[in-house]
């Protein structure tokens, strides 16, 4: 048993989860302090690691290549400020004009997905799907496959 080969090329793979427009708060055209767009939440629990993004802003100048980056988020049991959202360690980069391949952590079930936008990225079309066949994690099948050839490699040692 191997890694598992993934089918990314077809269409059928895949499922639009979300796309929206967002814009940062302005004061008014005659202001001078920048807003940023605030932290977004996408309102689905994603249930497969593996995600393509895209990003797109008119507002953003054309050698820009980052929107921001997206956070993988689970739920701890453990409750602070309101909230059992724990962030996984690693945060992925969002690419700009470009479709993004993105491959999650799976370590529980479901797991939320946040979007921090740079501060320069004053508006932005934020559209991302989800794998849809379901992967497999091989690493444990190998570890008991190797368990059990390192049994028989022993037995034939002892049998020496």
């Amino acid at each position: 048993m191997g890694i598992p080969i993934l089918q990314l090329s077809n269409g059928a793979n895949w499922e639009e989860i979300h796309t929206e427009y967002y814009q940062a708060n302005v004061e008014s055209p005659s202001s001078r302090f920048m807003y940023v767009i605030p932290e977004v939440t996408i309102p689905i629990l994603m249930e497969n690691s593996i995600v393509i993004t895209y990003v797109t802003s008119p507002k953003a100048k054309q050698h820009w290549k980052s929107a921001g980056y997206i956070n993988q988020k689970v739920q701890s049991g453990i409750l602070i400020g309101g909230t059992f959202d724990t962030e996984i360690g690693e945060r992925k980069r969002l690419l700009l004009n470009r479709k993004t391949l993105l491959i999650f952590t799976q370590i529980v079930s479901g797991y939320s997905i946040s979007v921090n936008f740079h501060e320069w990225i004053q508006d932005a079309y934020l559209t991302i799907w989800q794998y849809l066949p379901v992967v497999e994690d091989y690493t444990n099948n190998l570890i008991f496959e190797l368990g059990d050839a390192v049994e028989r490699i022993e037995s034939k040692i002892d049998a020496l």
